[in-house]
Protein backbone atom coordinates (compact mmCIF):
# COMPACT_ATOMS: atom_id res chain seq x y z
CA UNK A 1 0.00 0.00 0.00
CA UNK A 2 0.97 3.69 -0.63
CA UNK A 3 1.66 6.17 1.47
CA UNK A 4 1.77 9.46 0.00
CA UNK A 5 3.46 12.55 0.21
CA UNK A 6 2.20 15.48 2.52
CA UNK A 7 3.33 17.93 4.91
CA UNK A 8 4.00 15.98 7.38
CA UNK A 9 2.78 17.26 10.67
CA UNK A 10 4.04 16.00 14.84
CA UNK A 11 1.17 14.14 16.57
CA UNK A 12 1.45 13.29 20.27
CA UNK A 13 4.68 10.80 20.11
CA UNK A 14 7.06 13.22 18.51
CA UNK A 15 8.51 10.77 16.52
CA UNK A 16 5.33 9.84 14.63
CA UNK A 17 3.92 11.69 11.84
CA UNK A 18 0.57 11.66 10.31
CA UNK A 19 -0.25 11.07 6.25
CA UNK A 20 -3.43 13.39 6.11
CA UNK A 21 -6.22 13.00 3.28
CA UNK A 22 -4.80 14.73 0.24
CA UNK A 23 -4.94 14.53 -3.49
CA UNK A 24 -1.55 14.92 -5.51
CA UNK A 25 -1.08 15.45 -8.89
CA UNK A 26 0.56 12.51 -9.98
CA UNK A 27 1.41 11.76 -13.85
CA UNK A 28 -0.81 9.65 -16.02
CA UNK A 29 1.45 7.18 -15.93
CA UNK A 30 2.06 6.17 -12.52
CA UNK A 31 -1.33 5.72 -12.48
CA UNK A 32 -1.53 2.35 -14.51
CA UNK A 33 -2.32 -0.98 -12.77
CA UNK A 34 0.43 -2.63 -10.58
CA UNK A 35 -0.14 -6.13 -9.54
CA UNK A 36 -4.05 -6.00 -10.70
CA UNK A 37 -5.50 -3.09 -9.33
CA UNK A 38 -4.64 0.50 -9.87
CA UNK A 39 -2.53 2.22 -6.81
CA UNK A 40 -3.38 5.52 -5.15
CA UNK A 41 -1.73 7.20 -2.02
CA UNK A 42 -3.94 6.08 0.66
CA UNK A 43 -4.94 8.04 3.79
CA UNK A 44 -3.95 8.49 7.19
CA UNK A 45 -1.63 5.81 7.98
CA UNK A 46 1.33 6.21 10.55
CA UNK A 47 4.91 5.05 10.48
CA UNK A 48 7.36 6.29 13.23
CA UNK A 49 10.74 6.02 14.15
CA UNK A 50 9.81 3.38 16.78
CA UNK A 51 7.92 1.36 14.38
CA UNK A 52 10.84 1.43 11.80
CA UNK A 53 13.36 0.08 14.76
CA UNK A 54 11.01 -2.23 15.90
CA UNK A 55 11.11 -3.42 13.03
CA UNK A 56 14.39 -3.83 11.95
CA UNK A 57 15.64 -4.80 15.32
CA UNK A 58 13.18 -6.95 17.04
CA UNK A 59 13.84 -7.29 20.38
CA UNK A 60 14.62 -11.29 20.61
CA UNK A 61 17.58 -10.90 18.81
CA UNK A 62 21.01 -9.37 19.48
CA UNK A 63 23.72 -7.32 19.56
CA UNK A 64 24.10 -3.41 18.86
CA UNK A 65 21.94 -0.85 17.26
CA UNK A 66 23.77 1.94 15.67
CA UNK A 67 22.60 5.55 15.56
CA UNK A 68 24.23 8.30 14.00
CA UNK A 69 23.92 12.04 13.67
CA UNK A 70 25.88 14.67 11.49
CA UNK A 71 27.19 17.32 13.53
CA UNK A 72 28.17 21.03 12.68
CA UNK A 73 31.72 20.12 11.06
CA UNK A 74 30.11 17.60 8.74
CA UNK A 75 30.99 14.68 10.02
CA UNK A 76 28.70 11.79 11.35
CA UNK A 77 28.56 10.66 15.33
CA UNK A 78 27.33 7.83 15.68
CA UNK A 79 26.30 6.22 19.39
CA UNK A 80 24.79 2.97 19.99
CA UNK A 81 22.03 1.33 21.97
CA UNK A 82 21.17 -2.46 22.77
CA UNK A 83 17.84 -3.93 22.10
CA UNK A 84 16.06 -2.93 25.13
CA UNK A 85 16.54 1.04 24.53
CA UNK A 86 17.05 1.17 21.05
CA UNK A 87 13.65 2.22 20.18
CA UNK A 88 13.31 4.54 23.35
CA UNK A 89 16.61 6.03 21.51
CA UNK A 90 15.41 6.97 18.66
CA UNK A 91 12.24 8.96 20.18
CA UNK A 92 15.17 10.51 21.84
CA UNK A 93 17.28 11.34 19.17
CA UNK A 94 14.61 12.51 17.51
CA UNK A 95 13.57 15.12 19.94
CA UNK A 96 16.97 16.15 20.37
CA UNK A 97 18.62 16.97 17.02
CA UNK A 98 15.45 16.04 14.45
CA UNK A 99 17.24 16.25 11.25
CA UNK A 100 20.47 14.30 9.59
CA UNK A 101 19.62 11.02 12.11
CA UNK A 102 20.89 7.10 10.50
CA UNK A 103 19.68 4.49 12.01
CA UNK A 104 21.79 0.60 11.27
CA UNK A 105 19.64 -1.76 9.20
CA UNK A 106 21.90 -4.55 10.63
CA UNK A 107 23.34 -5.01 14.57
CA UNK A 108 26.84 -5.48 15.61
CA UNK A 109 29.04 -6.63 18.25
CA UNK A 110 30.57 -3.44 19.04
CA UNK A 111 31.42 -0.80 16.56
CA UNK A 112 29.96 -0.92 12.94
CA UNK A 113 32.11 -3.29 10.98
CA UNK A 114 31.93 -5.89 8.71
CA UNK A 115 33.78 -8.35 11.01
CA UNK A 116 31.32 -7.19 13.94
CA UNK A 117 28.24 -7.86 12.19
CA UNK A 118 25.56 -10.00 14.23
CA UNK A 119 23.23 -11.24 11.60
CA UNK A 120 21.92 -10.11 8.08
CA UNK A 121 18.09 -9.57 7.83
CA UNK A 122 17.82 -7.66 4.71
CA UNK A 123 19.21 -6.28 1.67
CA UNK A 124 18.46 -3.13 0.09
CA UNK A 125 19.40 -0.38 -2.40
CA UNK A 126 19.54 3.50 -2.11
CA UNK A 127 17.89 4.94 -5.28
CA UNK A 128 19.50 8.28 -5.91
CA UNK A 129 16.95 8.79 -8.64
CA UNK A 130 17.65 12.51 -8.68
CA UNK A 131 20.87 12.07 -10.53
CA UNK A 132 19.28 10.35 -13.31
CA UNK A 133 16.37 11.76 -16.08
CA UNK A 134 13.58 10.92 -13.56
CA UNK A 135 14.86 13.75 -11.46
CA UNK A 136 11.62 15.93 -12.65
CA UNK A 137 9.47 13.61 -11.13
CA UNK A 138 7.99 13.06 -7.27
CA UNK A 139 9.03 10.10 -5.61
CA UNK A 140 5.65 8.77 -5.34
CA UNK A 141 5.91 8.39 -8.97
CA UNK A 142 9.53 7.23 -9.03
CA UNK A 143 8.48 4.44 -6.45
CA UNK A 144 5.32 3.27 -8.77
CA UNK A 145 7.93 2.76 -11.47
CA UNK A 146 9.91 0.97 -8.96
CA UNK A 147 7.10 -1.69 -8.90
CA UNK A 148 6.16 -1.52 -12.31
CA UNK A 149 9.64 -2.63 -13.03
CA UNK A 150 9.39 -5.61 -10.91
CA UNK A 151 5.94 -6.55 -12.32
CA UNK A 152 7.77 -6.30 -15.64
CA UNK A 153 10.99 -8.10 -14.60
CA UNK A 154 9.54 -10.77 -12.45
CA UNK A 155 11.74 -9.39 -9.34
CA UNK A 156 10.70 -9.88 -5.91
CA UNK A 157 9.35 -6.44 -4.89
CA UNK A 158 10.63 -4.77 -2.20
CA UNK A 159 9.60 -5.49 1.30
CA UNK A 160 9.39 -1.26 2.13
CA UNK A 161 10.18 1.49 -0.16
CA UNK A 162 10.71 5.10 1.74
CA UNK A 163 11.85 8.34 0.58
CA UNK A 164 14.96 9.89 2.09
CA UNK A 165 13.58 13.51 1.52
CA UNK A 166 16.04 13.32 -1.92
CA UNK A 167 16.16 9.71 -2.95
CA UNK A 168 14.00 5.97 -2.57
CA UNK A 169 15.39 3.22 0.16
CA UNK A 170 14.28 -0.01 -1.13
CA UNK A 171 14.49 -2.53 1.60
CA UNK A 172 13.90 -6.54 1.15
CA UNK A 173 13.59 -7.87 4.69
CA UNK A 174 14.62 -11.53 4.48
CA UNK A 175 14.77 -14.05 7.77
CA UNK A 176 18.03 -13.71 9.69
CA UNK A 177 20.84 -15.31 8.28
CA UNK A 178 24.56 -15.63 9.64
CA UNK A 179 27.34 -13.62 8.49
CA UNK A 180 29.05 -16.36 7.27
CA UNK A 181 26.28 -16.13 4.06
CA UNK A 182 27.98 -12.48 3.81
CA UNK A 183 29.17 -13.51 0.04
CA UNK A 184 25.97 -15.07 -1.23
CA UNK A 185 24.23 -11.55 0.10
CA UNK A 186 26.67 -9.39 -1.57
CA UNK A 187 26.08 -10.75 -4.75
CA UNK A 188 22.38 -10.03 -3.95
CA UNK A 189 23.23 -6.78 -3.79
CA UNK A 190 25.73 -6.19 -6.70
CA UNK A 191 22.69 -7.96 -8.68
CA UNK A 192 19.66 -5.60 -6.97
CA UNK A 193 22.42 -2.78 -8.35
CA UNK A 194 22.29 -4.04 -11.90
CA UNK A 195 18.80 -4.50 -12.68
CA UNK A 196 17.91 -0.87 -11.05
CA UNK A 197 20.56 0.91 -12.60
CA UNK A 198 18.05 3.10 -14.76
CA UNK A 199 17.30 4.41 -11.52
CA UNK A 200 20.64 6.08 -10.15
CA UNK A 201 21.53 3.36 -7.14
CA UNK A 202 24.06 4.27 -4.63
CA UNK A 203 27.67 2.73 -5.49
CA UNK A 204 28.41 3.45 -2.07
CA UNK A 205 25.75 2.34 -0.21
CA UNK A 206 25.90 -1.65 -1.51
CA UNK A 207 27.91 -2.60 1.66
CA UNK A 208 26.09 -4.25 4.82
CA UNK A 209 27.30 -1.79 7.36
CA UNK A 210 25.60 0.94 5.57
CA UNK A 211 22.90 3.10 7.62
CA UNK A 212 20.37 5.27 6.41
CA UNK A 213 18.16 7.98 7.82
CA UNK A 214 15.93 7.42 9.94
CA UNK A 215 11.91 8.29 9.26
CA UNK A 216 10.45 10.92 10.87
CA UNK A 217 14.02 13.02 10.68
CA UNK A 218 14.58 15.49 8.03
CA UNK A 219 17.20 15.94 5.46
CA UNK A 220 18.97 19.24 5.56
CA UNK A 221 20.15 19.03 2.05
CA UNK A 222 16.66 19.47 1.00
CA UNK A 223 14.85 22.01 3.81
CA UNK A 224 14.74 24.51 0.58
CA UNK A 225 13.45 21.72 -1.75
CA UNK A 226 10.17 20.45 -0.55
CA UNK A 227 9.26 17.92 1.88
CA UNK A 228 12.35 16.87 3.88
CA UNK A 229 10.97 14.78 5.82
CA UNK A 230 12.28 11.03 5.71
CA UNK A 231 8.98 9.05 5.68
CA UNK A 232 7.61 5.57 4.66
CA UNK A 233 5.64 5.74 0.81
CA UNK A 234 5.32 1.86 0.14
CA UNK A 235 5.02 -1.27 1.88
CA UNK A 236 4.18 -4.77 0.95
CA UNK A 237 1.63 -5.63 3.23
CA UNK A 238 1.23 -4.06 6.82
CA UNK A 239 3.75 -1.29 7.19
CA UNK A 240 4.67 -2.09 10.77
CA UNK A 241 4.96 -6.08 9.34
CA UNK A 242 5.69 -6.13 5.77
CA UNK A 243 6.55 -9.13 3.80
CA UNK A 244 9.89 -10.37 5.11
CA UNK A 245 11.37 -13.20 2.13
CA UNK A 246 13.41 -16.46 3.00
CA UNK A 247 17.10 -15.76 2.15
CA UNK A 248 17.08 -19.07 -0.59
CA UNK A 249 14.44 -17.44 -2.61
CA UNK A 250 16.15 -14.34 -2.55
CA UNK A 251 19.10 -16.38 -3.75
CA UNK A 252 17.19 -18.47 -6.42
CA UNK A 253 15.32 -15.75 -7.76
CA UNK A 254 17.46 -12.67 -8.09
CA UNK A 255 21.18 -13.92 -8.61
CA UNK A 256 21.41 -15.85 -12.00
CA UNK A 257 22.70 -19.04 -12.27
CA UNK A 258 26.37 -19.07 -13.44
CA UNK A 259 26.16 -20.59 -16.90
CA UNK A 260 29.78 -21.92 -17.01
CA UNK A 261 29.36 -24.04 -13.53
CA UNK A 262 29.39 -27.42 -13.54
CA UNK A 263 28.57 -27.83 -9.88
CA UNK A 264 25.09 -27.23 -8.18
CA UNK A 265 24.24 -23.29 -8.62
CA UNK A 266 23.77 -23.44 -4.49
CA UNK A 267 27.16 -25.01 -4.12
CA UNK A 268 28.95 -22.33 -5.97
CA UNK A 269 27.27 -19.46 -4.60
CA UNK A 270 28.37 -20.46 -1.07
CA UNK A 271 32.32 -20.38 -1.86
CA UNK A 272 33.43 -16.93 -0.80
CA UNK A 273 35.20 -14.37 -3.53
CA UNK A 274 38.62 -15.52 -3.92
CA UNK A 275 40.87 -12.92 -2.26
CA UNK A 276 43.93 -11.17 -3.84
CA UNK A 277 46.91 -12.57 -2.65
CA UNK A 278 48.57 -10.91 0.35
CA UNK A 279 52.06 -11.50 2.01
CA UNK A 280 51.17 -10.77 5.90
CA UNK A 281 53.39 -11.06 8.85
CA UNK A 282 51.59 -12.48 12.09
CA UNK A 283 52.43 -10.07 14.66
CA UNK A 284 51.12 -9.84 18.99
CA UNK A 285 48.02 -7.46 18.99
CA UNK A 286 46.71 -6.68 22.20
CA UNK A 287 42.87 -7.83 22.20
CA UNK A 288 39.90 -8.34 24.30
CA UNK A 289 38.82 -11.28 22.14
CA UNK A 290 37.40 -14.51 24.06
CA UNK A 291 40.16 -16.92 24.70
CA UNK A 292 40.21 -19.61 21.84
CA UNK A 293 39.78 -17.10 19.06
CA UNK A 294 42.18 -16.24 16.35
CA UNK A 295 44.25 -13.40 16.66
CA UNK A 296 44.18 -10.32 14.72
CA UNK A 297 46.74 -10.08 12.08
CA UNK A 298 48.54 -6.80 10.84
CA UNK A 299 49.35 -7.19 7.39
CA UNK A 300 52.10 -5.94 5.36
CA UNK A 301 50.34 -5.50 1.80
CA UNK A 302 51.64 -6.48 -1.55
CA UNK A 303 49.17 -6.42 -3.64
CA UNK A 304 49.11 -6.50 -6.78
CA UNK A 305 45.40 -5.05 -7.93
CA UNK A 306 46.17 -2.15 -4.62
CA UNK A 307 49.99 -1.24 -4.58
CA UNK A 308 52.27 -2.04 -7.83
CA UNK A 309 55.45 -3.76 -7.27
CA UNK A 310 57.92 -0.57 -6.07
CA UNK A 311 55.16 1.15 -5.34
CA UNK A 312 54.25 2.64 -1.68
CA UNK A 313 50.78 3.61 -1.10
CA UNK A 314 51.62 7.36 -1.53
CA UNK A 315 52.72 6.87 -4.85
CA UNK A 316 49.82 4.43 -5.91
CA UNK A 317 47.55 7.16 -4.63
CA UNK A 318 49.60 9.62 -6.85
CA UNK A 319 48.98 7.71 -9.81
CA UNK A 320 45.60 6.94 -9.10
CA UNK A 321 45.32 11.19 -8.67
CA UNK A 322 46.61 11.56 -11.79
CA UNK A 323 44.24 9.38 -13.95
CA UNK A 324 41.22 10.65 -12.24
CA UNK A 325 42.36 14.69 -13.55
CA UNK A 326 42.88 13.25 -16.77
CA UNK A 327 39.76 10.98 -17.27
CA UNK A 328 38.13 14.63 -15.88
CA UNK A 329 39.67 16.51 -18.62
CA UNK A 330 39.02 13.56 -20.86
CA UNK A 331 34.78 13.07 -20.20
CA UNK A 332 33.97 16.81 -20.00
CA UNK A 333 35.54 19.22 -22.21
CA UNK A 334 35.00 22.38 -19.62
CA UNK A 335 36.67 20.07 -16.58
CA UNK A 336 33.33 20.45 -14.22
CA UNK A 337 31.70 17.42 -13.09
CA UNK A 338 28.55 17.31 -13.85
CA UNK A 339 25.64 16.27 -11.21
CA UNK A 340 25.13 12.56 -10.85
CA UNK A 341 28.91 12.49 -11.51
CA UNK A 342 30.61 14.61 -8.89
CA UNK A 343 30.18 12.27 -5.70
CA UNK A 344 32.15 9.26 -6.44
CA UNK A 345 35.00 10.77 -8.33
CA UNK A 346 34.79 13.38 -5.90
CA UNK A 347 34.85 10.46 -3.00
CA UNK A 348 38.10 9.03 -4.43
CA UNK A 349 39.79 12.08 -5.27
CA UNK A 350 39.26 12.15 -1.73
CA UNK A 351 41.17 9.14 -0.83
CA UNK A 352 44.23 9.76 -2.58
CA UNK A 353 44.59 13.12 -1.03
CA UNK A 354 43.95 10.94 2.18
CA UNK A 355 47.15 9.39 1.79
CA UNK A 356 48.89 11.72 0.18
CA UNK A 357 48.77 15.27 2.14
CA UNK A 358 49.28 16.29 5.83
CA UNK A 359 46.47 15.58 7.78
CA UNK A 360 46.25 19.35 8.73
CA UNK A 361 45.94 20.21 5.19
CA UNK A 362 43.31 17.29 4.16
CA UNK A 363 40.18 19.11 4.97
CA UNK A 364 41.58 22.69 2.91
CA UNK A 365 42.73 20.25 0.23
CA UNK A 366 39.77 18.35 -0.17
CA UNK A 367 36.97 21.82 -0.32
CA UNK A 368 39.21 23.24 -2.42
CA UNK A 369 39.32 20.25 -5.05
CA UNK A 370 35.48 20.19 -4.82
CA UNK A 371 35.13 24.16 -5.47
CA UNK A 372 37.15 23.52 -8.68
CA UNK A 373 36.07 20.74 -10.34
CA UNK A 374 31.84 20.43 -8.49
CA UNK A 375 31.15 23.86 -7.57
CA UNK A 376 30.23 23.21 -4.39
CA UNK A 377 30.39 25.33 -1.70
CA UNK A 378 32.04 24.83 1.66
CA UNK A 379 29.32 23.86 3.62
CA UNK A 380 28.36 21.20 0.77
CA UNK A 381 31.66 20.11 0.47
CA UNK A 382 32.28 19.15 4.40
CA UNK A 383 29.07 16.78 5.29
CA UNK A 384 29.68 15.08 2.09
CA UNK A 385 33.27 14.23 2.29
CA UNK A 386 33.37 13.97 6.13
CA UNK A 387 33.90 10.05 6.32
CA UNK A 388 36.91 10.40 4.40
CA UNK A 389 38.05 13.31 7.04
CA UNK A 390 37.70 11.50 10.04
CA UNK A 391 39.72 8.61 8.47
CA UNK A 392 42.36 10.30 7.99
CA UNK A 393 42.46 12.31 11.51
CA UNK A 394 42.12 8.71 13.05
CA UNK A 395 44.92 7.17 11.18
CA UNK A 396 47.25 10.55 12.25
CA UNK A 397 46.24 9.86 15.87
CA UNK A 398 47.71 6.43 15.42
CA UNK A 399 43.65 4.70 15.32
CA UNK A 400 43.91 1.50 13.35
CA UNK A 401 40.66 -0.43 12.49
CA UNK A 402 40.01 -4.24 12.15
CA UNK A 403 39.63 -5.29 8.53
CA UNK A 404 38.69 -8.90 7.36
CA UNK A 405 40.94 -9.82 10.34
CA UNK A 406 43.28 -8.22 9.95
CA UNK A 407 44.36 -4.69 11.75
CA UNK A 408 44.84 -2.30 9.10
CA UNK A 409 45.49 2.01 8.39
CA UNK A 410 42.16 3.72 9.24
CA UNK A 411 42.06 5.71 5.95
CA UNK A 412 40.05 4.20 3.02
CA UNK A 413 41.80 2.37 0.22
CA UNK A 414 40.28 1.28 -2.74
CA UNK A 415 42.12 -1.19 -5.47
CA UNK A 416 41.90 0.40 -9.28
CA UNK A 417 39.28 -2.22 -10.01
CA UNK A 418 36.93 -1.03 -7.46
CA UNK A 419 37.81 2.68 -8.88
CA UNK A 420 37.16 1.42 -12.33
CA UNK A 421 33.67 0.10 -11.43
CA UNK A 422 32.56 2.93 -9.19
CA UNK A 423 33.47 5.37 -12.11
CA UNK A 424 32.56 3.08 -15.34
CA UNK A 425 35.73 3.09 -16.91
CA UNK A 426 35.50 0.91 -19.62
CA UNK A 427 38.96 -0.02 -21.61
CA UNK A 428 38.57 1.84 -24.78
CA UNK A 429 38.47 5.31 -22.06
CA UNK A 430 40.92 4.30 -20.27
CA UNK A 431 43.91 3.96 -23.26
CA UNK A 432 41.91 6.83 -25.36
CA UNK A 433 42.26 9.19 -21.55
CA UNK A 434 45.72 7.89 -21.90
CA UNK A 435 45.29 6.45 -18.24
CA UNK A 436 48.38 4.73 -16.34
CA UNK A 437 47.09 3.09 -13.58
CA UNK A 438 42.92 2.78 -13.28
CA UNK A 439 43.68 0.33 -16.45
CA UNK A 440 42.24 -3.42 -17.73
CA UNK A 441 45.03 -6.28 -17.09
CA UNK A 442 45.38 -6.08 -21.04
CA UNK A 443 46.71 -2.05 -21.21
CA UNK A 444 48.11 -2.97 -17.58
CA UNK A 445 50.76 -5.44 -18.77
CA UNK A 446 51.68 -3.53 -22.19
CA UNK A 447 52.51 -0.12 -19.71
CA UNK A 448 54.49 -3.10 -17.43
CA UNK A 449 56.34 -3.96 -20.47
CA UNK A 450 57.24 -0.28 -21.72
CA UNK A 451 58.24 1.14 -17.97
CA UNK A 452 60.52 -2.38 -18.14
CA UNK A 453 62.49 -1.11 -21.32
CA UNK A 454 62.50 2.46 -20.75
CA UNK A 455 64.47 1.23 -17.69
CA UNK A 456 66.68 -0.96 -19.41
CA UNK A 457 67.57 1.73 -21.28
CA UNK A 458 68.26 4.27 -18.74
CA UNK A 459 70.51 2.07 -17.02
CA UNK A 460 72.36 0.96 -20.35
CA UNK A 461 71.23 -2.92 -20.29
CA UNK A 462 68.72 -2.63 -23.46
CA UNK A 463 69.90 -0.73 -27.02
CA UNK A 464 67.47 1.22 -28.93
CA UNK A 465 65.73 -0.55 -31.88
CA UNK A 466 67.62 0.91 -34.38
CA UNK A 467 71.13 0.24 -32.53
CA UNK A 468 69.73 -3.54 -32.42
CA UNK A 469 69.61 -3.48 -35.88
CA UNK A 470 72.74 -2.47 -36.53
CA UNK A 471 74.25 -5.01 -34.86
CA UNK A 472 72.15 -7.72 -36.28
CA UNK A 473 73.01 -6.62 -39.90
CA UNK A 474 76.65 -6.71 -38.74
CA UNK A 475 75.97 -10.19 -37.41
CA UNK A 476 74.74 -11.80 -40.49
CA UNK A 477 77.03 -10.05 -42.42
CA UNK A 478 80.13 -11.67 -40.62
CA UNK A 479 78.64 -14.80 -41.16
CA UNK A 480 77.33 -14.52 -44.43
CA UNK A 481 81.12 -13.74 -45.82
CA UNK A 482 82.53 -16.83 -43.66
CA UNK A 483 79.70 -18.94 -45.48
CA UNK A 484 80.80 -17.95 -48.71
CA UNK A 485 84.86 -18.58 -48.11
CA UNK A 486 83.57 -22.24 -47.24
CA UNK A 487 81.56 -22.60 -50.52
CA UNK A 488 77.86 -22.09 -49.31
CA UNK A 489 75.71 -19.78 -51.63
CA UNK A 490 73.94 -16.96 -51.33
CA UNK A 491 70.67 -18.76 -51.60
CA UNK A 492 71.86 -20.98 -49.15
CA UNK A 493 73.08 -18.05 -46.84
CA UNK A 494 69.71 -16.45 -47.37
CA UNK A 495 67.78 -19.18 -46.38
CA UNK A 496 69.93 -20.19 -43.59
CA UNK A 497 69.09 -16.54 -41.83
CA UNK A 498 65.49 -16.22 -43.15
CA UNK A 499 65.96 -13.17 -45.56
CA UNK A 500 66.40 -12.22 -48.50
CA UNK A 501 68.97 -12.22 -51.07
CA UNK A 502 69.30 -8.24 -51.12
CA UNK A 503 69.06 -8.10 -47.34
CA UNK A 504 72.53 -10.72 -46.92
CA UNK A 505 74.39 -8.41 -49.72
CA UNK A 506 73.32 -5.61 -47.66
CA UNK A 507 74.66 -7.03 -44.71
CA UNK A 508 77.73 -7.81 -45.91
CA UNK A 509 78.36 -4.71 -47.44
CA UNK A 510 77.78 -2.35 -44.12
CA UNK A 511 80.07 -5.64 -42.65
CA UNK A 512 82.49 -4.54 -45.26
CA UNK A 513 82.31 -0.88 -45.15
Amino acid sequence: MFFGEAQCKPVDDVNAFVFPDFDIDIPAAAMKVVRGKVQRPVTTKTFSARHMVELMHPSDGEGLVVYGNLTKKGRIYETYADLEHAADYAVHHLQKFKKDIYLSLHRYHGKRVTQNLVELGCVFTDLDYYNTDLAKYPPEWIAEQVLRFCDDEAFPAPSMILCSGKGLLCIWLHDAVPPSELSRWQLIQDEIFQRFERFGPDRGAKDAVHFFRLPGSRNSKVEDQGNPIVRLLWSKGSPTSPARYDFEDLVTEIVPPLETAKEPVKRVLSKPAPKPKTTTITVRVPDARPEGEQPLRRAVEKRADLVGYKMTHRTYYTSVFDDLERLRVYRYRKGILPPGRRDSWLFVASVCLAWTVDVEMIEEEIVDLARGRCEWDEDEIKPRMSAVIARAHMAADGIEIEYNGMVVDARYSMNADTIRQWLSISDEEAEAADLRCLVGEDRSIKLASERSNKSKHRRGLLKSTHAAMADRRIEIGASAIEMQKNGASMRKIAAHFGVSLGHVHKCMGFYAG
